[in-house]
């Protein structure tokens, strides 16, 4: 009687796990196909040709109520970041695009009217989608002519971009100022960065090429030097912040029966997000693992 016991639950939790298996491998392709469409229609590259890192078997994503977001906040094309709402955690995951060819590609956001300088423009590989355009092959072809259109960052240069001719009439370009996150407090080493501190402004002269987009989310970096007012915000001082940091005191909510408790719990360890990490319960001195769900966000156990 007991072996059949035993070999009754063994049969169950090998269903179990083969469940929560299949579970997973749906879930992934899910995200795969989200993740190759929003990196197709961001880098402006064929989605098959976007390949993204979940072959991990270790690496277990929770599920998702609702439809999940796919952004690219470092724009590094080989980051994407998802969001679910509910219930609510961030996830990374690194992609790779595949088939890719050199390309002239701008540097920063550039708006309508800016004569070009070889400063502007970066050769990189880029994918291989129409941009609607013809893609520039020779820099000197579009150097000097002023552009038609506002541009981003990493956006290809097609001739269709430029005018053809400067006009007689002008005796100099029409020159505008390229823009970038201009501090307006001072920032100490360390200090997690968020939109308050900056402002976004078009500078002119000439800036540094390693500025960041105006579409990153600052929060998610921390200044690894003293950044002060004036300074345009670059790459080169700033890294990835922990979600969460050791000393961190964070609120969570605890669903107890029919009440909601409030708690504060210690960080004892540095975490990114999808960490589990080793908390302590302010009140009990309790010891227990939480989950990093987004920046300074947990989940108990």
């Amino acid at each position: 009687m007991q072996i059949q016991v035993v070999a009754i639950l063994l049969a169950f939790f090998a269903t179990s796990f083969a469940n929560a298996r299949d579970a997973q491998v749906e879930l992934k392709k899910d995200i795969l196909l989200q993740v190759q469409s929003a990196a197709a229609k961001h880098f402006k590259v064929e989605a098959g040709s976007v390949e993204v890192n979940l072959g991990d078997r270790r690496l277990v994503i929770p599920q998702c109520i609702q439809t999940m977001t796919v952004t690219f906040p470092f724009d590094d094309r080989s980051t994407s970041r998802i969001d679910c709402l509910e219930p609510k955690w961030t996830g990374y995951i690194q992609i790779k695009l595949q088939r890719e060819q050199p390309a002239f590609l701008f540097q920063r956001e550039l708006p309508r009217g800016y004569v070009l300088t070889r400063g502007d423009v970066i050769r990189r590989l880029a994918g291989t989608i129409n941009e609607d355009g013809t893609r520039v092959v020779s820099i000197s072809d579009v150097l000097n002519k002023p552009l038609l259109t506002d541009v981003g960052p990493g956006t290809v240069l097609i001739y269709e971009q430029f005018a053809a001719e400067r006009d007689e009439d002008e005796t100099t370009a029409p020159i505008a100022s390229a823009a970038g996150w201009i501090a307006q407090t001072t920032i100490t080493r360390g200090a997690r960065l968020s939109r308050e501190q900056f402002d976004w402004q078009f500078i002119p002269g000439r800036i540094p090429t390693d500025t960041i987009p105006k579409n990153a989310d600052l929060g998610i970096f921390e200044a690894n030097r003293h950044i002060m007012p004036g300074e345009t915000l670059r790459r080169s001082v700033i890294q990835l912040a922990p979600a969460v940091r050791k000393g961190d005191q964070i609120k969570v909510i605890v669903q107890r029966g029919v009440l909601t408790v409030a708690t504060t719990l210690v960080a004892l360890e540095d975490g990114n997000v999808s960490d589990n990490i080793l908390v302590v319960n302010q009140e009990s001195g309790r010891e227990l693992r939480a989950i990093v769900t987004d920046i300074g966000t947990l989940e108990l156990l």
